[in-house]
């Protein structure tokens, strides 16, 4: 069977028993583990374990409600935090086993022979002065690079002010935290951490909101 006649049948199955639901994601918030446009199924019936990826549903007062997809990163009784752009529950390092992508400097010249096909947003790509630029990439890509991509990292002393308006304790997208998640709740991230709309600026995720778990991604 064809893939596009399996999608369509596992698409209707799904309609039909409300075992799962097919999805597209309209961002790169989750780079590089979906880019714009990616498909993907997700399943109200799977619990969803910490790192897993899940749908759900919050209210922005701008959009009003939207289904979002991000990485569920902690359950309820978790404390949470971020520590110079690296993700820590209960103390322990999650990001070791994660692709994830950041913010990178890199030199004019360096920056001008970039393929386009490894910027992770365009958002991210900042003019920083006369001779460096910014831009999103995979951390892995930015491995490659060697010593030519530099990552960036805020400041602790640096308030991000769309943080503060949900966590009214001086924090930023790096240096988050600690936290504890409430009962009956979650906390998410995007891997795309400095591109990403996640429980650092919409808050907690409430379980009774999520629509599904994404099948086949870790």
């Amino acid at each position: 069977m064809a893939l596009g006649a399996l999608v369509l049948v596992l698409w209707v199955a799904g309609r039909l028993t409300h075992a799962f639901d097919f999805y597209h994601t309209p961002s790169d918030s989750n780079a590089p583990s979906f880019h714009i446009g990616d498909r993907f199924f997700a399943s109200p019936l799977l619990k969803p374990e910490r790192l897993d990826f899940i749908v759900f549903r919050t209210r922005l007062p701008e959009d009003g409600t939207t289904i979002f997809i991000n990485r569920l990163c902690g359950l309820p009784g978790d404390t949470v935090a971020l520590r110079r752009g690296r993700l820590f529950v209960n103390g322990q390092d999650l990001d070791a086993g994660l692709r994830l992508a950041h913010h990178y400097s890199l030199a004019r010249t360096d920056f001008a022979r970039l393929p386009r096909t490894l910027w992770m947003d365009t958002t991210g790509i900042v003019p920083l002065d006369d001779s460096l630029h910014r831009v999103g990439l995979a951390d892995a890509d930015a491995a490659r690079l060697a010593r030519r991509a530099v990552r960036q990292v805020q400041s602790a002393g640096y308030p991000n002010p769309a943080i503060l308006r949900t966590f009214p304790v001086g924090r930023n997208e790096d240096n988050f935290g600690p936290v504890v998640v409430p009962a009956g709740a979650y906390f998410v991230l995007g891997d795309n951490r400095q591109n990403a709309r996640d429980s650092r600026y919409i808050g907690w995720v409430r379980q009774a909101d999520v629509a599904g778990t994404v099948l086949g991604r870790h």
